[in-house]
């Protein structure tokens, strides 16, 4: 009886034992298994100038097998407006809708922007959803959101710059002269014979005006 007792603990401490080195190595394994992520943005950074219109390509890579890629952008960023190719609703990739993992391929984006003060950002809230290329109750669906960081460009101050740097210099000149000069001159001479006057008179006004005048008078003599 006693050795069938010690035949039995032996087998259940084996077993415990045996679990628990299951356990232990099959733990770091799947605490190792990178995070299922699927399609994002590579470089979620854009640059333009205050109002203009231009076409910016999103590149986007998987660390999966990615099917039926869409992405489209919250069109409620201040003084931004975006919309897509063909006048879709969202946009999709250059060649096709897949990607394979670590492969990449760009989605293209036109965008609006307007007046800014100096340059500044807008975050922009890109929706990019795709699925596990499965069909049925194997298929998943994915929905990510990721910010895409604009960068407004302030084109009237210089480039401005981001912060709060700003330098205006206005500068205005005006010179105004003016002058009048007047010159009068009177002479009266009366004596016995012949008598003579002159007179002269000159004006200088400040500015570039200058004024000039002569007088000649003469006065006939009684004899």
């Amino acid at each position: 009886m006693n050795k069938f007792r010690r035949i039995g603990a032996m087998v259940a401490a084996t077993a415990m034992a045996t679990g628990m080195a299951m356990s232990m190595t099959s733990a770091p394994a799947a605490a190792a298994k990178p995070r299922d992520e699927g399609p994002k943005a590579v470089w979620p950074f854009l640059s333009q100038d205050e109002r203009s219109v231009e076409r910016h390509n999103i590149l986007l890579r998987s660390d999966r097998s990615a099917c039926n890629i869409r992405l489209w952008v919250d069109d409620n960023a201040r003084d931004i407006d975006v919309w897509y190719p063909r006048n879709a609703r969202f946009t999709s990739l250059s060649r096709d809708a897949h990607l394979r993992a670590g492969e990449t391929d760009y989605a293209a984006i036109w965008v609006r922007t307007g007046l800014v003060q100096r340059t500044q950002w807008r975050f922009l809230r890109a929706h990019i959803v795709s699925d596990n290329c499965q069909f049925g109750p194997r298929k998943r669906v994915s929905h990510k959101i990721q910010d895409i960081i604009l960068t407004v460009r302030d084109t009237r101050n210089g480039g401005g710059g981001l912060g709060n740097g700003q330098g205006n210099g206005n500068g205005h000149g005006n010179g105004n002269g003016q002058g009048n000069g007047n010159g009068q001159g009177n002479g009266n001479g009366h004596g016995n014979g012949q008598g003579n006057g002159n007179g002269h008179g000159n004006g200088q006004g400040n500015g570039n005006g200058h004024g000039n005048g002569n007088g000649n008078g003469h006065g006939g003599g009684n004899r």
